[in-house]
């Protein structure tokens, strides 16, 4: 007697993937789809940085905003935000420009996108310690 659970079709085995993948690879276009997609979010954090140096300078130029007791320090933060702020535009431009232009593999490319994400946390990081500017704002 037979296994009433096997379901005899006709579908026939299944053709083999194109290229040799190893044990946890992912296929070419998927990594090809993925690293576009690392550029694109290369060009959003170019734009959310120079949002967020457009946002600093008009809160900070609201006098109500600003404790008195701290508005002396405020040109030194500012200017630190803004260095941190075109050094990380300026990275996320480059991060677009290689993804579109290297000749690397796309598992570099990922890889490299780690190095990004890292990048990044450091930097709201050193800008949640910087100095006594608007807090709250990462």
């Amino acid at each position: 007697m037979s296994d009433p659970r096997i379901l005899e079709t006709e579908i026939g085995t299944p053709t083999p993937l194109r290229g040799s993948l190893r044990r946890g690879d992912l296929p070419e276009d998927l990594l090809r789809d993925a690293s576009r997609r690392l550029g694109i979010v290369g060009l959003v954090g170019a734009g959310l940085w120079g949002a967020e140096i457009v946002l600093l300078h008009l809160v900070t130029s609201m006098p109500s905003l600003v404790p008195p007791d701290q508005a002396y320090l405020l040109p030194k933060t500012l200017a630190v935000y803004d260095g941190v702020a075109l050094t990380n535009i300026l990275v996320s431009l480059g991060l677009f420009w290689y993804t579109r232009h290297s000749g690397r593999s796309q598992t570099f490319l990922l890889d490299l996108g780690l190095g990004y994400e890292v990048f990044i946390a450091l930097s709201i990081g050193l800008l949640d310690y910087a100095g006594p500017g608007p807090q709250g704002l990462s």
